[in-house]
């Protein structure tokens, strides 16, 4: 039951960055990025939703972007 209740956590987490990832936000991917580092957050976001909010985040802050 355990093992349930943290592989839902883990898919609820990946669902709540992936909508805020449509909505141009990266804060939920980065913060834990920020928390426990970039190997550890790839394990519960996944490599796809980590390079997305990267490329985004690098983006926003490019002058081509502005």
């Amino acid at each position: 039951m355990g093992l349930k209740l943290i592989e839902q956590d883990l898919a609820d987490a990946r669902a709540a960055s992936a909508g805020e990832l449509m909505r141009g936000e990266t804060t939920l991917i980065l913060s834990a990025v920020d928390a426990v580092g970039r190997v550890a957050a790839e394990r519960v976001y996944g490599v796809c939703l980590m390079r997305r909010a990267l490329l985004l985040e690098n983006g926003s802050r490019s002058s081509l972007m502005t």
